[in-house]
């Protein structure tokens, strides 16, 4: 692919290309030395940024790039638009994107939020010129007040996008708006602001009535808490597969340890590698009995083991992995078998013994089933996304219940087979976005909705993950990376509206 071949796909209406999310939240989060309008964010090392005379976008250019295989970072924002449709220009965006090849993989596009509040979408992209010739995408777009801020990355092979995740992720973790964080639109007018104070004194009482219910009862209100663990289990049941894969590592370890090694696997609870790894992380620090740091990043080979010598001394052991599973990269949770947290001192005197499992779903160890976070699995949202915040779902129909069906569209991420799973909650607990279920075995599902009412008659409910909507009877349910966190997995928000 040419150098001006892979540039072209860059028309001016085009605006950006990115994907992935901006950070939530991270320690050590890099200082931005660069800004692109109201964006500011580190430019990527080693980079070349490219003149774009006229052009409302800032490209820079990998330094391995040749006219053969070639890489750009591109950071761009819209002009300011009042009553910005995000959903539409987002999806504009991806298609102006390759006007002239034909998209042969898409992702759907996944709704977040960046680390200062604002709506977020992204998505992948594989695109196929008529010469056969393919680019690959990441988008993101942030709607930031009325105008969209965008960031991508372009490469023209599989093994070169793969290469600069990195330096995407860098980026990423650097960026913050300076016209966060969104109060009222430029347009604003006198009913609107009296809505949005009107809004500010509800929330307020709200929050002031849960913290007297919790007064009063001696836990947490009912709208605030995780919600139910749904079911059922999915076949082979996971408590069990986890339980009996503890039991044998302890009757093994000892006879697998080496004096100053470090061994293990990385295995699947039915005892196989796992598919489709993107990445693993698997990290070994600690203090030698010399007094020296030692830091080891270790390699996991292809069936999952790992072994690597070791000074003598203390460490602490950190894994995480990432797969791709239905065009996604998803980060997966893995669990010690040998009942230890991440992050605790390990002697290697007489050597370490570390497994660790994907678990999909099931209570964490030494977990209460009521922790926000005591469910491996996927978590989602529920929001009630009644246009009219004091005519809520509740409101209209005292007494409803919210019920939701998630029909699994494959087999899960550790390549069993998944069941329905139900969810079903006082449509009160969706009330300003607090409705909250975990406990969902990982995979990609089909949603439908319905608000069931005390007599038992149902009304079809409509999903969106943008509280503007399009909302949809139905609605593809998948989990990704994080904002900005690569080991971190999203937790997609769904909007109900009647």
């Amino acid at each position: 692919m040419k150098h001006t071949s892979l540039r072209s796909a860059l028309p001016v209406a085009c605006i950006v290309l990115g994907f992935a999310s901006i950070l939530r939240a991270a320690d050590a989060r890099p200082e931005p030395d660069s800004t692109h309008e109201m964006i500011k964010y580190k430019a990527p090392a080693g980079w070349t940024m490219l003149e774009q005379p006229g052009q409302p976008t800032k490209v820079y250019q990998s330094a391995d790039s040749t006219p053969a295989n070639q890489a750009f970072i591109v950071i761009a924002v819209t002009p300011p638009q009042a009553g910005l449709d995000f959903p539409k220009t987002f999806d504009a965006v991806v298609k102006g994107t390759v006007p002239n090849a034909t998209i042969t993989q898409s992702s759907l596009a996944a709704a977040t939020k960046t680390r200062q509040g604002f709506d977020a979408l992204s998505q992948t992209v594989v695109a196929k010129n008529a010469q056969g010739q393919q680019l690959h995408l990441r988008m993101v777009g942030a709607k930031v007040n009325d105008r969209m801020a965008a960031f991508g990355l372009l490469a023209s092979s599989k093994d070169f996008y793969d290469k600069h995740q990195a330096d995407m992720d860098a980026l990423l973790q650097s960026v913050s708006f300076t016209d966060a964080p969104a109060a009222a639109p430029a347009n604003a007018n006198p009913e609107w602001t009296a809505l949005e104070e009107r809004k500010q004194k509800l929330l307020k009482e709200v929050s002031e009535i849960e913290a007297k219910q919790a007064q009063l009862t001696g836990g947490a209100p009912a709208a605030a808490a995780p919600g139910p663990a749904p079911g059922p289990a999915p076949a082979g049941n996971p408590d069990a597969k986890l339980k009996k894969a503890m039991a044998d590592y302890g009757k093994s370890a000892d006879e697998r340890r080496k004096p100053n090694t470090i061994v293990g696997d990385i295995l699947t609870l039915d005892g196989k590698p796992i598919s489709n790894v993107v990445s693993y992380t698997l990290y070994c620090g600690g203090t030698t009995i010399a007094g020296e740091r030692s830091r080891l990043n270790l390699e996991v080979d292809e069936s999952g083991h790992f072994e690597q010598k070791l000074p003598e001394g203390l460490y602490k052991i950190y894994a995480t992995c990432i797969v791709n599973y239905a065009g996604h990269r998803v980060p997966v949770d893995l669990v010690s078998l040998d009942g230890k947290p991440m992050g605790v001192n390990q002697d290697s005197t007489k050597g370490i013994v570390k497994d660790f499992r994907l678990v999909i779903s099931g209570l964490k160890p030494g977990e209460a089933p009521d922790g926000i976070n005591a469910f491996f699995g996927g978590a989602i949202g529920l929001a009630d996304g009644s246009p009219n915040i004091e005519h809520s779902l509740k409101d209209r129909f005292p007494g409803s219940k919210v019920r939701l069906t998630l029909t699994p569209a494959g087999l899960l991420v550790d390549g069993s087979t998944g069941a329905p799973v139900p969810i079903e909650m006082d449509s009160g607990q969706t009330r300003f976005g607090a409705g909250r279920v975990q406990n969902i075995p990982l995979g990609t599902y089909r949603v439908t909705g319905a608000l069931v009412l005390p007599n038992g008659q149902t009304k079809p409910l409509g999903l969106s993950t943008s509280f503007a909507g399009p909302f949809q009877s139905s609605f593809d349910l998948f989990w990704t990376t994080g904002e900005g966190d690569p080991s971190a997995r999203s937790e997609p928000k769904l909007f109900l509206r009647d």
